[in-house]
């Protein structure tokens, strides 16, 4: 019956419907099923209305935090997917439901699942938020544990070093841009791109290190 299946969909909460469209028009319930009155109203007159579309995929995000922080990676992992299907390939925040989803895999042991996860989720924040975005270099450097999870060190060492010199855009000063160079240093040592990036880090870390006043100028190397 398809209440009695709503209810055992999130074991958490309430089902949670959409009303973007009308019935007989090829929609779906919440969860991705063909119904031909999926919308029916079942509440009282003096309910809140429903849920929209996006309001419940960001629902269903929480729903798989709460999951994950259970320790339930199956619960998880299957409402992950319904905020992605819910929220849809255009809406902005679909990549975190990707990258969610991704995380959960890699903790289920599916590396494979979980390398082509993160990489299309590094593919939509490429074109929606820019190639020099910090949220860029956060999701290649989760690409790049994929990768190492995986036992490609190349591979890994490869997107660190990319996500270093994104995160180099928003300065090398931030926290974002010395994990995604230790990450690297640890991949790497020896590589010619990662010992660069460390020679430029410890150039602006020299830069900030105070120096004894000379001749009444703070400051002033000798």
């Amino acid at each position: 019956d398809g209440a009695a299946g709503m209810e055992t969909i999130t074991k958490r909460g309430q089902s949670i419907p959409r009303r973007d469209r009308e019935p007989g028009d090829g929609a779906q319930d919440p969860f991705g099923r063909p119904a031909e009155k999926p919308y029916e109203r079942r509440f009282r007159a003096e309910d809140p209305p429903l849920p929209s579309y996006w309001e419940s995929g960001t629902r269903f995000m929480e729903l798989g935090a709460t999951a994950r922080a259970d320790e339930d990676d199956a619960e998880a992992a299957r409402v992950f997917q319904l905020a992605a299907d819910t929220l849809g390939k255009n809406h902005p925040r679909y990549a975190d439901a990707i990258e969610a989803l991704a995380e959960t895999r890699a903790a289920q042991g599916m590396l494979e699942d979980a390398l082509a996860l993160g990489q299309e989720a590094l593919a939509m924040l490429r074109v929606s938020k820019g190639e020099n975005n910090p949220r860029v270099a956060e999701a290649l450097l989760k690409v790049s544990a994929a990768h190492e999870a995986l036992g490609d060190t190349r591979a890994a060492l490869d997107t660190a070093a990319e996500a270093t010199n994104v995160a180099a855009m928003s300065g090398r000063s931030s926290r974002l841009y010395v994990r995604a160079l230790d990450r690297a240093v640890s991949l790497g040592p020896n590589d010619e791109r990662v010992d660069a990036e460390r020679t430029q880090r410890r150039i602006l870390v020299d830069a900030m290190v105070p120096r004894p006043p000379v001749n009444g100028y703070p400051g002033v190397a000798d």
